[in-house]
């Protein structure tokens, strides 16, 4: 019913790869479910790594561990705070992790709705008839400069606080998600990606790169070999699920 293709690379830059990647089948509610999630972690050495793969860790633990009778969005709002919570911990503890965090973007695959759940600036997309549309904004200070007209989108991608978050995981005891559900045909496809695929390539180009292949690994690889050409400064994660008809 999904079919789901990942792929990340540590870019040119970037002595690690703190990107955290994951997807697997969950039970809701008696239903079948996918789980996706992407996160860009952010610290000193390691500690962006251990973020990211700690909340992606947590979250699907929360969905596995209970939350069986939950409505699909409280399942993600649940699990957010769950992992939120883990993270923060984790970097009070140990001193070495002082300061990490991540974004977390993820999404529960049902039949007729992706439920999206969503804090930091990794971002999710529907492709649909050849066209991209971008599901989620940005929490980060140049999202709110473009919301208020004060820089141009040209402006935003070079801008110095362009890697400022204004919402993360990790980084405060409270956290403020934005959570929605969109229904979903077969055929279309869920989008799901850091920055460092973002930062380097625009939307245009990316539908661009999208309609250009059926072979989602193919694509997956066109992708990071396009920002690996611009180079690459950040790591670069790439999800893409579809929904196909029931065998």
């Amino acid at each position: 019913m999904f079919r789901i293709v990942s792929g990340t690379n540590r870019g040119k830059v970037r002595a690690e790869n703190q990107d955290c990647v994951l997807s697997e089948q969950v039970s809701l509610a008696g239903c079948d479910a996918f789980l996706c999630v992407v996160a860009d972690g952010m610290g000193g050495h390691l500690a962006g790594d251990v973020a990211s793969r700690m909340a992606a860790e947590e979250l699907s633990r929360s969905i596995r561990a209970g939350c069986l009778n939950l409505h699909a969005a409280k399942v993600l709002e649940q699990g957010f705070a769950h992992a939120n919570a883990a993270v923060y911990s984790a970097a009070e503890r140990h001193a070495e992790y002082a300061g990490m965090g991540t974004t977390l973007t993820a999404a529960l695959l049902l039949p007729e709705q992706i439920y999206i759940c969503h804090a930091g600036d990794s971002r999710a997309y529907m492709f649909s008839g050849g066209s991209l549309t971008r599901l989620t904004h940005d929490h980060s200070v140049v999202e709110e400069l473009l919301r208020h007209g004060s820089i141009s989108s040209r402006d935003a991608r070079y801008h110095p606080q362009r890697h400022v978050l204004t919402r993360a995981l990790g980084v405060s005891p409270e956290l403020r998600t934005d959570c929605q559900h969109v229904d979903w045909q077969t055929g279309e496809m869920l989008l799901l990606c850091t920055d460092g695929l973002t930062g380097v390539l625009s939307d245009r180009e990316i539908e661009g790169i999208l309609r250009e292949d059926n072979d989602w690994a193919a694509v997956i690889r066109r992708l990071i070999d396009e920002a690996l050409s611009r180079g690459a400064p950040d790591n670069v994660t790439i999800l893409l699920a579809m929904r196909e008809d029931s065998v």
